[in-house]
């Protein structure tokens, strides 16, 4: 299921469909439901280069997500760039 929603998400982006944050939180946040850290990591590259910043939900579901994955240590230096950043 997961892999369907990224091969969907990157279908869409290469054919400029319009969509919004939103969609790329939501395939976000399964692949942290599922501790998928690299998809992850793709999301976040497809979220820049469509010019879509990461939000405090985006933020909080990468948290969320490298904590299922047992990456505590990843988990606390994104949440001290939150802070570092204002976020």
């Amino acid at each position: 299921m997961i892999n369907e929603a990224m091969n969907m998400l990157k279908e869409v982006t290469e054919e400029f469909f319009n969509f919004d944050q939103t969609v790329f939180n939501v395939v976000l946040d399964g692949c942290a439901k599922f501790g998928k850290i690299v998809e992850m990591q793709e999301i976040l590259n497809l979220m820049d280069t469509c010019g879509f910043p990461l939000t405090i939900v985006g933020y909080n579901t990468i948290i969320d997500g490298l904590i299922r994955a047992n990456h505590n240590r990843k988990a606390w230096d994104v949440l001290e760039s939150m802070l570092k950043f204002n976020i």
